[in-house]
């Protein structure tokens, strides 16, 4: 989950997660949301207490992902056409190419680095992990450390070659300083595109 302040001091979540009891209390210490954004069709478990908590805050997906959003009963959604109209200049929802689940991220350029936040794209999952989730990260290639899961490949993608050819125009053109992970620990400095993209050349098709 990561948060952006909006123009009128207003949130908007990213990915929204329930990750602790007062985690209500933690995201309104910046603000107010008004903006929910599930960012692939998979990432939504937690949108029905947001929802609740937050009723008149836009919910907004991809497109490529609402209608598998609403099998699971999340009606109402708005496209992320929605949500942009709202966004601070300088930061955007990028909808990755060649996926099938609707993989967005947020790109936010202001300041003096781009930063971008991704969801299932990248994982980077450090520490010990000796419990049952470490052991099936490590079986689907999802940890330790840096890495693209096998169930990104397999589930995620439905043009790997296309999608790793837009990924390597899109990271080499942002240059991101800072690249945050739903499922892992930021990453930081002037080599983030070029970790990222090393590790696409060793695991996706070209």
């Amino acid at each position: 989950m990561q948060l952006l302040k909006l123009d009128d001091g207003g949130l908007l979540v990213y990915s929204p997660t329930r990750i602790s009891r007062d985690v209500f209390e933690q995201i309104e210490a910046h603000g107010t949301p008004q903006i929910l954004i599930a960012p692939n069709h998979y990432h939504h478990a937690a949108l029905p207490v947001f929802r609740e908590h937050y009723p008149d805050a836009l919910v907004a997906a991809p497109r490529v992902a609402i209608p598998r959003l609403e099998k699971q009963g999340r009606l109402g959604l708005s496209s992320l056409d929605a949500a942009r109209e709202r966004l601070p200049e300088g930061v955007k929802l990028i909808e990755c190419e060649g996926t099938r689940t609707g993989e967005t991220w947020l790109e936010d350029r202001r300041g003096d680095a781009p930063q971008l936040a991704v969801c299932d794209a990248f994982f980077n999952a450090q520490g010990l992990m000796r419990k049952t989730m470490g052991f099936a990260l490590r079986v689907l290639r999802g940890a330790p450390g840096l890495c693209i899961g096998s169930t990104y490949r397999w589930l995620g993608l439905k043009d790997e070659r296309g999608y790793h050819a837009w990924l390597r125009d899109y990271l080499s053109e942002l240059a991101p300083a800072k690249v945050s992970f739903c499922h892992g620990v930021p990453i930081e400095g002037n080599d983030c595109s070029e970790r990222l993209l090393n590790l696409a050349e060793r695991r996706l098709r070209r």
